[in-house]
């Protein structure tokens, strides 16, 4: 090295190497070579320009009071509120009051809001709703892959997707019109086929790839390969055999999807179909807070999903809390994570109620109960509360106490008849008709492990009416 600078030297013979510093050979001849061009960095792919959502015919604090085609809560913009309008052919005009988007199928009048906006189903020219969703295959196509090669979209690209994907979903569903944006879902689907798609970092992409899975799972519910083409794994097993679909930004570990796989097992056919599953071909989970961060929160996931509950964001076996109130000596310490998915489910468990006439039996039951917290068998959550909040009747009791171990809710209710209070045993009997399907044989459950597990083992209980 000389001056500062590699130098090569190219030699034609053999030649004596001096002792130099490098060894260098005693050759004469050389050539420098040219400085190598610097490495380039590979430029993400060009997003191609919208925008996809004309906000020109927008008008806030504008209402129309109008919702004859239906209405869905936690809609994210008045955007993803028009472009639902726009997947369905009979709707004409649009509100966003908050987050809930507003459908109307005529010529409605504008009023006068305070937090509304509102507009027509397109600010220019009319269109079918399959024409309207083909002319966005290539922007949302083109974006999704360029998300999956480099992790990010740039902001307005990145809202803006969402919105769609959720205008898209929503209209798809109120209308029952799959076919509108079957092309938009295949596109998609074949653009995360065997990628990864998730940024390293936490923040509003974090959730576009499992909006987008959602999405493709909404036209293709029955078609496994839908989900595995953006999914697999544990969360695979779940959607093929339960089908619940797991959004968690990849948070839950083997064993709470192991135990969450268990539980779906071992839950009656009839409570899945007419309660967990009713009215959707899916169900989605999500863990919310697993997306926090920099003040960044999920989006809703109902439009995609009529039945959705979410958990928060802890492991099956970390925590335990005692799920009895403690009468008699009846303790259970129940796994957390277990407990709040066993409470969600549960909610869900209320429609069933009516498909066996069972309403009049529950509301009488309640107003027995009043007055007194030792008439519930969650005497710890108290009278009042339930007699304010009667979806979280079922919930409370079913879902905490119930599906942890029903033995001991059976003691506890047969403790309380004892003491002179028949209603905890009634409550229990309702629980046994809802998970029976009203047959002679009672699913029961036992806690292995003492609760701290998760894990409920289920056993059939033969009954005589």
């Amino acid at each position: 090295m000389k001056g500062g600078a590699w130098r090569c030297h190219l030699c034609k013979a053999s030649a004596y190497f001096t002792d130099r510093a490098g060894s260098e050979a005693g050759c004469v001849g050389s050539v420098t070579p040219a400085t190598p061009a610097p490495a380039r960095t590979p430029s993400p792919v060009p997003t191609p320009t919208g925008p996809l959502i004309d906000t020109s015919c927008h008008r806030r604090g504008v209402d129309t009071s109008c919702w004859d085609l239906g209405f869905e809560d936690g809609v994210m913009s008045a955007g993803a509120c028009q472009v639902a309008c726009q997947m369905m052919d009979n709707c004409r005009e649009w509100t966003l009051n908050g987050e809930r988007c507003h459908l109307c199928g005529h010529d409605a009048t504008f009023r006068s809001g305070s937090v509304q906006t509102s507009g027509t189903r397109f600010c220019g020219a009319s269109k079918t709703a399959a024409a309207r969703a083909s002319e966005m295959v290539s922007v949302l196509r083109t974006r999704v892959e360029s998300f999956c090669s480099y992790g990010y979209l740039s902001g307005n690209d990145l809202s803006e997707t969402k919105a769609v994907l959720q205008g898209l979903a929503l209209g798809m569903r109120l209308s029952g019109n799959k076919v509108a944006v079957a092309t938009v879902a295949q596109a998609l689907r074949q653009a995360m086929q065997g990628k990864e798609c998730r940024p390293q970092k936490c923040g509003p992409e974090s959730s576009l790839r499992d909006l987008v899975a959602t999405f493709v799972l909404a036209l293709s519910p029955n078609d496994a390969s839908a989900y595995g083409a953006v999914l697999s794994g544990k969360r695979l097993t779940l959607y093929q055999k339960h089908r619940v679909n797991i959004v968690d930004n990849g948070f839950l570990d083997d064993v709470s999807l192991d135990t969450m796989d268990k539980f779906y097992s071992e839950l009656p056919s009839g409570l899945m179909q007419k309660g967990v599953r009713s009215g959707a071909d899916f169900m989605t989970i999500t863990v919310k807070d697993a997306y926090l961060c920099n003040g960044f929160h999920l989006e809703s996931f109902e439009s995609f999903s009529p039945r959705s509950l979410n958990i928060f964001n802890d492991q099956v076996g970390r925590n335990t809390e005692q799920a009895f109130p403690g009468d008699g000596g009846i303790v259970l310490y129940e796994d957390q994570t277990m407990t709040v998915l066993h409470h969600e489910t549960a909610h869900q468990f209320d429609r069933v109620l009516p498909t066996l006439g069972m309403t009049a039996w529950f509301n009488e039951l309640r107003g027995l109960s009043a007055g007194d917290d030792r008439n519930w068998l969650r005497s710890q959550v108290g009278a009042t509360y339930f007699q304010g909040a009667p979806q979280e009747i079922i919930a409370s009791q079913m879902g905490n106490l119930y599906l942890a171990d029903s033995f001991k809710t059976l003691s506890l209710a047969l403790l309380r008849h004892r003491g002179g209070r028949a209603t905890p045993l009634g409550w229990f009997l309702v629980m046994c008709d809802l998970a029976s399907d009203k047959t002679n044989s009672v699913p029961m459950y036992r806690s292995v492990g003492g609760g701290a597990s998760g894990v409920s083992a289920r056993s059939d209980v033969a009954a005589t009416r």
